[in-house]
């Protein structure tokens, strides 16, 4: 039997080999992915909780600083009329602003795993040049 004819008879095991390759490499990827999908849902949570205290935070400040502001601008000679909605406008301007600090931190797009999305890509690329290499 010659050189040659052990090397072709040896092709199932190098695909054998290399299928068994591709998978624990998709694995891999999967595991990566989910990795950093949970790391970027975690850190999303802190977004929310900022927002969750904004409104709790605003809600507060409404009930207690309007009846405190407005009662103050009353007696200082200030209509009731004008009186609430001066305090109710500043309170509002203050409880937008915290929202969109935490709206900035609640970014659906942080949640792709582009990491895992980078090494996939390097690894198609890798395997097309594997592909496309010159054989001799």
């Amino acid at each position: 039997m010659s050189e040659r004819e052990t090397g072709i008879g040896q092709i199932p095991s190098y695909i054998s080999a290399a299928l068994h390759e591709i998978r624990a490499l998709i694995h891999v990827e999967a595991q990566l992915a989910k990795a950093e999908i949970s790391h970027n849902v975690s850190k999303m949570g802190s977004g929310i909780g900022f927002l969750v205290v904004a409104a709790i935070l605003a809600l507060v400040a409404f009930m207690t600083l309007a009846a405190a502001a407005t009662i103050a601008l009353y007696e200082a000679g200030v209509p009731l009329l004008w009186s609430v909605l001066v305090v109710g406008l500043v309170l509002l301007i203050l409880a937008v602003i915290v929202g969109l600090v935490g709206k900035r931190r609640v970014d659906p797009g942080s949640i792709v795993p582009t990491r895992t999305l980078n090494n996939i890509r390097a690894d198609l690329d890798a395997a097309g040049e594997f592909r496309n290499a010159p054989t001799d």
